[in-house]
């Protein structure tokens, strides 16, 4: 739950790679409750938005098939922070999809649909451990 004595600096921060949409709406619903600030860029803004990643955890939504362009998005969010979990949900059930995503790295790959409080425990999870490493990363 929201916790308005936490500071903002530990407030958790989550970007939404995708389409308007329901999936945007009930992602923004359940970690707004979790102390998570949401934003969300379009999916072809993902190649500029790499060069500038800052938060904790990115859930990528592939929106019918998987696409060149989602692939490449993926590598490239990827290879600009290659600490940062990054979840997949997707629509696509294909084992040849879920096999060349989880090939980019990502730490988790989601079909829709899917079960809110895993996906919950995932991004929390993966955010904390992106923190730890962080606070690793910078004592060094």
């Amino acid at each position: 739950m929201n916790n308005p004595d936490m500071p903002e600096d530990t407030k958790m921060s989550l970007v939404f790679l995708g389409n308007h949409g329901k999936v945007l709406k009930r992602i923004s619903e359940l970690f707004e409750k979790e102390n998570y600030s949401v934003s969300h860029f379009f999916t072809q803004e993902s190649a500029d938005y790499a060069q500038k990643l800052s938060c904790d955890a990115v859930i990528y939504h592939i929106d019918g098939k998987l696409s060149d362009q989602d692939t490449e998005n993926i590598k490239i969010l990827k290879k600009h922070n290659d600490i940062v979990p990054v979840i997949v949900i997707s629509g696509d059930t294909s084992k040849e999809t879920e096999t060349a995503v989880r090939r980019q790295g990502v730490m988790y790959y989601f079909t829709e649909p899917f079960e809110e409080t895993q996906l919950v425990k995932i991004i929390k999870s993966g955010s904390s451990l992106y923190r730890k490493k962080l606070e690793l990363y910078n004592a060094v």
